[in-house]
């Protein structure tokens, strides 16, 4: 459903290899937690925070997000589960970039 390529905004980004309806499960990403004090310089750039406090880095397609102030996905957690999700808020494109809003989306 998405791929990796360079972006417009910055670097590489995530972008969609069909159109993506409304409200549709763009991906479940696997993520590895840690504490703020055990951060390493590699991780700096691809870390968002939680709400209990840890950082976290997506190992998935979803690690390449581009930040927009008017996002077409936005990630949310199953509080039930080990997994965030990533949804898209409106149709999207085939092959047009998906992007979250990282000062909304930083703590999940």
């Amino acid at each position: 459903m998405i791929y990796i390529r360079e972006s417009k905004i910055q670097g590489r980004g995530v972008f969609a290899n069909k159109d993506i309806h409304k409200e549709e499960l763009i991906e479940k990403i696997p993520y590895i937690e840690f504490n703020r004090e055990d951060q390493i310089e590699e991780f700096k750039k691809y870390s968002f925070g939680l709400t209990n406090g840890k950082l976290c880095v997506m190992t998935s397609y979803s690690s390449f997000l581009n930040h927009s102030e008017e996002p077409n996905a936005v990630i949310k957690n199953n509080k039930n589960d080990e997994y965030l999700y990533l949804y898209s808020l409106r149709d999207i494109d085939k092959d047009e970039e998906i992007t979250i809003c990282y000062s909304k989306d930083v703590k999940f």
